[in-house]
């Protein structure tokens, strides 16, 4: 049953769409994210990838959604978006220069319902706090890979179930700065979301 919101001043207590209220029985921190792959390819302008957007064949590591809403009857408190570039797409290692560019092109927007804008800027504004750190040559982090040190939304944001989740990543124009060579995508890259934040589930979920 679709339309959970909660009732202002009673802590843990949702309405549903029917009217009835109900108590919930599990609230936790955690995430809902999305991964988009980006395949070898010349970055042009206005190429454009959306996350929550398809989930074909995607579980486990690639998304935890199935749909472009957060499951039946669940609330998310949103208190931090992250944008991380994964350091392996399957067998295939992402390269620092992939990294990089992806992080220093990419604009992010972020939106719900198409007209609530909750968020936007280029990527290297929404860190993640993940990475793999130690021996590593080549890995690039988008700051510090410590979910403490990922920056948080100074006013957060309520994502009922009945919301639709939208966010992409693209690459504009930069004619600003003279003739530049676009960037380069020089194997498949796997981008994933992350919203993060207090998850609540109503009783029965």
């Amino acid at each position: 049953m679709a339309g959970l919101k909660p009732v202002r001043g009673m802590q843990g207590t949702f309405e549903l769409a029917t009217g009835e209220r109900v108590t919930a029985v599990e609230t936790r921190e955690g995430d809902f994210y999305d991964t988009i792959e980006i395949t070898s390819q010349t970055l042009t302008a206005g190429t454009e990838f959306k996350w929550f957007d398809s989930f074909s064949n995607k579980k486990g590591t690639a998304t935890n959604l199935s749909a472009s809403t957060i499951p039946n009857e669940h609330f998310l408190e949103l208190t931090r978006i992250g944008v991380y570039v994964r350091s392996a797409a399957a067998q295939t290692l992402a390269t620092g220069n992939n990294s990089r560019r992806i992080y220093e092109g990419g604009f992010c927007e972020f939106a719900l319902q198409k007209s609530r804008t909750i968020a936007e800027g280029p990527a290297i504004l929404f860190q993640a706090g993940l990475g793999i750190t130690g021996n590593a040559t080549d890995t690039v982090a988008n700051g510090v890979a410590s979910s403490a040190a990922a920056p948080i939304l100074s006013v957060t944001q309520d994502i009922t179930d009945e919301m639709t989740l939208l966010a992409k990543i693209g690459f504009p124009s930069d004619t600003w700065r003279g003739v530049q060579a676009r960037p380069v995508v020089d194997g498949p890259t796997d981008v994933s979301c992350f919203f993060h934040g207090i998850i609540t589930k109503a009783q029965g979920a």
